[in-house]
């Protein structure tokens, strides 16, 4: 699976956990650039990226992801 194919699966994702449907998702925003993003929230981007692409995360990788390019890193590497 191509990073632009991942991006496309991720956003609906990154949508409703952000509750926010017009959200466009590109590889370099980071963090930062979420309102609301804590350790809740990654946890339940983790847990549906995790269910969605039948993978899984080790506890220090859901530490690094702190940008929509490290989670498309760690999904490609996965799959």
């Amino acid at each position: 699976m191509e990073r632009n194919e991942i991006l496309e699966r991720i956003t609906p994702i990154f949508q409703q956990v952000f509750n926010d449907n017009t959200l466009v998702l590109t590889e370099d925003m980071e963090k930062d650039d979420f309102d609301n993003w804590d350790s809740v929230t990654q946890m339940m981007l983790v847990a549906m990226i995790e269910k969605d692409f039948c993978i899984t995360f080790k506890l220090r990788e859901v530490g690094m992801l702190n940008s929509i390019g490290d989670f498309l890193r760690a999904i490609e590497s996965k799959l």
